[in-house]
């Protein structure tokens, strides 16, 4: 299971990863979650200062959103800032042998991965496995912008639309 691991949500995250069920803070029920993809709300960990800052004045303020351990062995395939327009989806698809993670920017989606529904806002992070299909969709008013990033194994991430 990928979890967020910071200072003030490492007691909260381990008793999830225990119990394997998060609150999520934009739905009213409980997720149970399984041992690939990962739904990590932006509200599970706070700002704390960067490495590089005197911890009693910090200028600078990071949150965690994944760490190296939390993501698998590969190279970084892309990153790319993305918008997904209001009334827009993308199509039904994996990738053979990438891990691709998005983090909400601006606006409201819903995303897919396999049975579980999730809605992404600002903040909110996302993290498929290979082979996991997925499909997110805007049902707002307003443009949806996320940062996609992809972490390629062997076979460079291909990926493989489904019909």
């Amino acid at each position: 299971m990928v979890m967020l691991d910071c200072q003030t949500c490492s007691t909260a995250v381990k008793a999830a990863k225990r119990t394997r069920k998060l609150e999520n803070p934009h739905v009213d029920d409980q997720l149970t979650l399984d041992n690939t993809m990962n739904f990590i709300p932006f509200a599970a960990g706070e700002f704390v200062p960067a490495s590089h800052e005197d911890p009693r004045a910090p200028g600078t303020l990071k949150k965690v959103l994944l760490k190296k351990d939390d993501l698998r062995p590969g190279r970084l395939q892309m990153v790319n800032w993305s918008l997904l327009a209001a009334g827009k989806q993308f199509a039904l698809h994996y990738h053979e042998d990438m891990q691709e993670i998005f983090i909400g920017v601006a606006g409201v989606a819903e995303i897919t991965v396999a049975d579980k529904t999730f809605t992404m806002r600002r903040g909110d992070t996302v993290v498929i496995d290979a082979r996991e299909l997925h499909q997110m969709r805007n049902p707002g008013p307003d443009d949806f912008e996320y940062l996609a990033v992809g972490v390629a194994g062997e076979a460079n991430g291909k990926t493989v639309v489904v019909n």
